[in-house]
């Protein structure tokens, strides 16, 4: 696949990556009590940093619209390899999002506790993370990524 990124942006985006597999790490009982929610406020933290990043670069790129090109190909394309999961993905969150909705107590469905850590806002990130994986990780990177996880 083709970057979108210049490379010193991508390598701000690959350790931004890493530090989000080292999460498990805050579970550490004296950093963070509960541990989920220590773990959910560092991996949001980081995505919001990166998703605004993301689109500053994506809206102030010297490139011209090639990114916006892009962006379109890869998820929006019917012929694309990510059209079919990507739609799936979102009619999931548009149903998490009617379920928190018309829950019980929508904001504790939007928030979780913080003993579990879960959550419409933790799902919305998740799904930013792996829309952002897709369009910024490279081959190499994800071999780089599953060899740090397992260590």
């Amino acid at each position: 696949m083709e970057n979108i990124l210049p490379e010193k942006y991508h390598k701000i985006f690959l350790i931004a990556f890493f530090v989000i597999l080292a999460l498990p790490i805050v579970s550490v009982p004296p950093w963070f009590h509960p541990a989920p929610w220590g773990k959910a406020v560092i991996f949001r933290i980081i995505m919001a940093i990166l998703l605004f990043l993301f689109i500053l670069l994506l809206f102030f790129n010297k490139k011209g619209n090639s990114s916006f090109l892009y962006f379109k190909k890869a998820l929006f394309d019917r012929q694309s390899k990510a059209f079919l999961p990507l739609l799936l993905l979102m009619f999931y969150w548009v149903w998490f999002l009617l379920a928190t909705i018309f829950s019980k107590d929508p904001f504790y469905s939007f928030w979780e506790s913080p003993f579990r850590a879960g959550g419409f806002l933790n799902l919305s990130f998740y799904i930013i993370f792996c829309v952002l994986a897709y369009l910024i990780l490279r081959g190499g990177d994800w071999i780089k990524l599953f060899k740090f996880f397992f260590f």
